[in-house]
């Protein structure tokens, strides 16, 4: 995906009409705008969307929830990172990433995808290189690893499992790492 403009805060100055349709529809219950103002005594609390990055397929982008208050003590910002998406059923989800991996995507890789890869490696615990590799379905994915590393454990000889009470799994085996479950096809 090329370069695209971005402004000195590094989101993008203009994105696709269908991921402007997903930001929405996954930020639906955000208001944004100046929400709140005490005119009297100057105060105010605004929130606003920004996009930091986006790929078409399979469509997903990463946001910026930014809310700004002002009050006797002074002007402060919170700023949220989010991957937004579809799920099968086509709902909307956010998913919080933090701003520092956003952040390192676009000094490393200036074009919109390289943020979303970046933000699903650091969700899925994976390398970078791996994402496209990625099964998902849903809130679990399956990244396949070529052989098990020396140290893994078998932890079940059963060869299938439910997997979030939804997922059904068969297997070969499954091994645990650091943590990490790896299944035998």
């Amino acid at each position: 995906m090329e370069t695209q403009k971005r402004n000195s805060w590094g989101a993008l100055v203009s994105v696709p009409e269908n991921v402007e349709k997903l930001i929405s529809s996954a930020t639906a219950e955000v208001e944004t705008g100046i929400i709140s103002t005490h005119q009297r005594k100057g105060f105010w609390r605004a929130v606003n969307i920004d996009c930091y990055g986006y790929t078409l397929r399979p469509l997903l982008a990463v946001v910026q929830v930014r809310e700004s208050t002002k009050n006797k003590y002074g002007i402060s910002t919170r700023k949220s990172y989010a991957l937004a998406g579809r799920n099968e059923d086509g709902t909307t989800f956010l998913h919080g990433v933090p701003s520092q991996k956003v952040h390192a995507a676009i000094r490393r890789d200036d074009a919109p995808g390289g943020v979303v890869k970046a933000c699903e490696a650091w969700i899925f615990g994976c390398a970078e290189k791996d994402v496209p590799k990625i099964i998902r379905q849903g809130d679990v994915a399956l990244v396949p690893c070529k052989k098990l590393p020396p140290t893994a454990e078998k932890i079940s000889f059963e060869t299938r499992c439910i997997i979030r009470e939804s997922h059904l799994l068969e297997t070969a085996g499954m091994w645990v790492e650091d943590g990490i479950r790896k299944l035998t096809p």
